[in-house]
């Protein structure tokens, strides 16, 4: 299950859920989706997920 990034996800949702803040999932962009969008206290926090298992170093960092 931790291969995967919807797992990690959840973990950090669940988290900034239960403190209530403002929470986005797959936020679009004209570039693509942020995996999850923070705002907190007039700061807007983007989090990026990569699970690197088994991957090439830098792989996970090149985005499609």
């Amino acid at each position: 299950m931790e291969g995967y990034v919807g797992y990690y996800v959840s973990i950090f949702y669940s988290y900034f859920a239960a403190l209530g803040l403002t929470i986005k999932l797959e936020d679009p962009t004209n570039f693509g989706c942020i995996d999850m969008t923070v705002l907190f206290n007039a700061h807007v926090f983007l989090f990026e997920f990569k699970v690197v298992k088994g991957r090439s170093h830098g792989q996970a960092l090149k985005q499609n």
